[in-house]
């Protein structure tokens, strides 16, 4: 391996490296953005069975403190709601610049690879090349010590 090659597989670790660590910041991004829709749909279910309790206890009638109580209730449920759909938001915004980063992380690792695959490739023929030329010299040598002895 040349200093080329070598210095290429380096940057090509580093590039590995970065592009492993975009994709755990990805992973994470996406778990939160998953923990959030999660929420928001419990929220919701907590919601409507807190509504349908609180209709079933007012069929037999109650207070209008009572019934400022549980709209004020449902008031507060329904900013939270409000709430949790802006952090969805936000969460997919982070996890849509998260993916954008890994993509371009990942994109640069191929391109690396590809290059220091070729520099590889490249060692590889130029050696070849080399033992080839190194083989017909010996060959030509033996051929002309042969001619001599004849």
């Amino acid at each position: 391996m040349s200093n080329k090659s070598k210095r290429m597989k380096s940057i090509l670790e580093l590039a590995q490296h970065d592009e492993k660590a975009a994709m755990e910041l990805l992973g994470e991004s996406s778990r939160n953005l998953a923990a959030n829709i999660k929420q928001l749909e419990d929220l919701k279910e907590y919601r409507d069975e807190y509504r349908q309790q609180m209709l079933q206890q007012g069929e037999g009638g109650f207070s209008g403190a009572k019934m400022q109580q549980f709209q004020r209730f449902l008031l507060k449920l329904d900013e939270v709601i409000v709430h949790q759909k802006e952090q969805i938001v936000v969460s997919e915004q982070v996890r849509e610049q998260t993916q954008e980063a890994w993509l371009q992380t990942r994109t640069r690792t191929h391109a690396l690879d590809t290059v220091t695959q070729r520099y590889l490739d490249s060692e590889a023929q130029e050696q070849q090349r080399k033992e080839q030329k190194e083989n017909d010299e010996m060959a030509q040598q033996r051929s002309e010590m042969r001619r001599r002895d004849i």
